[in-house]
């Protein structure tokens, strides 16, 4: 069998035959010492033909380490990708859910306003509601005409519509104004005399359309004068209302003796200019 020995003098390894524990001398074939040896008892020693063989195990050995090496880097890497882009879907998809979830709810919620106001623009427009509303709005003016004032409403710009408001103001200047204008009664005691209101009375509701409705309604009012007893005087009539922004206002009132409330807010002529309508033309 062969042996690799290390030359002593030189260090350099060299092949001796032998059999294991044998003793036995070897000539260094580079530096040409002498040098005893025993080889030894068991077999397995490597020889100088196995050398590069053993290397080559381990140059292929540290390759496949490396390669493993870099696998797992590499599937490590595109599996890490692969969880963010299932991880980036999986958002995106439950970010597109929730959208869904938020059109859903939020047609869901118009719907369900469309369908609370029809129902509420529908109780708006029974009889019962109308009377009801009117009734109310007669307290309220009727307490402070009695001396209760509310501070915080005005009986004039909060239930007449904007036209007929502005109808008795344009009224009242005149009145002031002009000495020959006549001034235009209370519309709430629709006289000029005051006295203690009574509740009043919506006694039935009729033409109710998207806009208008008229109520017949009937009042009364509590006088008397020095020469005469306590008395109850009642008026009746129709009240117009015309409904803006949701809400039932007063536009006219149909007095059964005066008639409209609204044509003895018109300017009236004055003297003069009665006369002048009654001069007869020249028919020359």
């Amino acid at each position: 069998m062969k042996y690799n020995v290390r030359c002593h003098h030189c260090g350099q390894l060299f092949p001796v035959d032998g059999q294991p524990g044998q003793h036995s001398e070897a000539t260094c074939p580079h530096c040409g010492a002498k040098l005893q040896f025993t080889a030894p008892e068991t077999a397995g020693q490597p020889s100088a033909d196995d050398t590069p063989e053993s290397n080559k195990k381990l140059i292929i050995l540290v390759a496949v380490l490396a390669l493993l090496t870099v696998a797992v880097y590499v599937g490590h890497t595109f599996y890490d990708s692969y969880l963010d882009r299932q991880h980036r879907h999986q958002m995106a998809r439950l970010l597109q859910l929730d959208s869904a979830r938020t059109v859903e709810a939020e047609a869901a919620e118009h719907a369900y306003a469309i369908q609370k106001s029809r129902e509420d623009s529908i109780l708006r427009h029974s009889e019962q509601f109308i009377k009801e509303h009117v009734e109310e709005i007669y307290a309220i003016a009727f307490a402070e005409i009695n001396g209760a004032p509310n501070d915080t409403i005005d009986i004039s710009r909060d239930f007449f519509t904007p036209s007929f408001s502005e109808a008795i103001t344009a009224a009242r200047n005149r009145a002031r104004r002009d000495s020959l204008a006549v001034a235009p009664p209370n519309f709430w005691t629709q006289g000029y005399s005051q006295g203690l209101m009574l509740p009043a009375r919506a006694v039935s509701v009729s033409h109710i359309t998207a806009d208008s409705a008229q109520v017949f309604l009937k009042a009364e009012q509590r006088r008397s004068r020095p020469d005469e007893p306590l008395r109850t005087a009642s008026y009746l009539g129709t009240l117009r209302l015309a409904f803006t922004n949701g809400r039932w206002l007063i536009d006219d009132f149909i007095n059964e003796r005066r008639g409209s409330f609204r044509r003895l807010l018109k300017p009236r002529p004055t003297p003069v200019e009665a006369e002048t309508e009654a001069e007869p033309q020249d028919t020359e």
